[in-house]
């Protein structure tokens, strides 16, 4: 029992054992909890001409999942692919992202941004999205991958 203060795991690699605990189904490679982070990252846009704003860039680590929030805006005409840079850590696969996009004269349902490494990479149905079609547009994004 820890009375006052906080438990400290003075070395690295080391955390909370759950191996005491039932299995699922599933196979599991560890039952360490090793790792938990809560802090700020800085998002970009990649190869943009325009005017780009970010705000609201945070993210907690627990494990290997990171979660991550964030709100941006575009203004501009650009064909370039949609590319928003520095998230936190580097995923490990490629994955989904949910998102909302409010603002300028259309709406985007089918606009989706996939995580592929330190990137969120826009697409859609009809291939890649660019930043002329989020023109004048707000975007949160909050999404969840494997680190």
């Amino acid at each position: 029992t820890i009375a006052d203060g906080n438990l400290v795991i003075g070395t690295a690699g080391h955390g909370i054992d759950f191996t005491a605990t039932g299995d699922g189904a599933g196979t599991d490679s560890s039952e360490l909890l090793d790792d938990y982070e809560e802090g700020t990252w800085t998002a970009g846009a990649q190869s943009f001409s325009g005017t780009f704003s970010a705000s609201d860039e945070q993210y907690v680590k627990v494990g290997r999942m990171v979660h991550f929030d964030c709100v941006v805006s575009f203004s501009g005409s650009d064909s370039s692919r949609l590319v928003i840079t520095g998230l936190p850590y580097a995923a490990t696969n490629t994955s989904g992202v949910a998102k909302y996009f409010a603002g300028g004269s259309t709406s985007y349902s089918d606009l989706m941004m996939l995580v592929s490494g330190t990137t969120l990479v826009g697409g859609n149905t009809g291939g890649d999205a660019s930043y002329t079609s989020v023109s004048g547009m707000t975007a949160r994004f909050s999404g969840t991958y494997m680190a």
